[in-house]
């Protein structure tokens, strides 16, 4: 009975609706094989993804203008010369870390101020430590007077000299005069003969 009134209602349908129909029941079946056909996409490896990334930032490095990284730290002093010292310390950390000898020494006297940072002395000693060794000379000046005072750092009168002597023959001036004031003749600086000592007269 059922089958009947199914096939007297499709025979009686208008022909319209039975194209309708048959139009929408291909577009459907053309839809599914299309979608079966497409490639599936290959799933990309954490090494792969980690790769795009490396070279979508080296890119953005690259199109950075140089000018642009040479004025980096002459934007960090003038954020702390505007009391924004909280804010020029996050990117003075990368640029420290990255061994820029300018930076760690800024770092240092951020530290030694409690400028941005706590005050740290032995945190300004560490940035001093690795300025100095680069032979950053007013890095090696501060870091004497850290271990002349004992602070931050162990107190020790032997390495505070011979830090300020290797600044002084950098030319570093305060270095020179901080050894004449303790009664050491300061080195001969560089371009200066054995003889002529800076402030004598030639």
């Amino acid at each position: 009975m059922t089958l009947q009134r199914q096939s007297i209602s499709a025979e009686t349908a208008p022909a319209g609706t039975a194209r309708n129909g048959l139009r929408l029941a291909g577009a459907l079946v053309l839809a599914a094989v299309m979608v079966l056909a497409a490639p599936a996409p290959e799933p990309a490896t954490a090494a792969e993804h980690a790769a795009e990334k490396a070279a979508d930032k080296a890119g953005e490095e690259a199109a950075k203008p140089e000018a642009a990284k040479a004025l980096d730290l002459e934007g960090v002093r003038e954020a702390i010369g505007r009391g924004e010292a909280e804010k020029a310390v996050i990117r003075l950390r990368v640029m420290a870390a990255k061994g820029n000898a300018e930076a760690q020494l800024l770092l240092g006297d951020l530290f030694m101020e409690g400028r941005g940072v706590y005050q740290n002395y032995s945190m300004a000693g560490n940035w001093y430590r690795k300025a100095a060794q680069a032979g950053n000379a007013e890095s090696q000046f501060k870091l004497a007077g850290l271990y002349q005072k004992g602070l931050g750092v162990p107190l020790y009168l032997g390495r505070g000299r011979e830090l300020l002597i290797s600044a002084a023959r950098q030319g570093y001036a305060q270095a020179i005069e901080s050894l004449k004031k303790l009664g050491i003749e300061p080195p001969p600086t560089p371009g200066t003969p054995a003889a002529r000592r800076p402030g004598s007269s030639p």
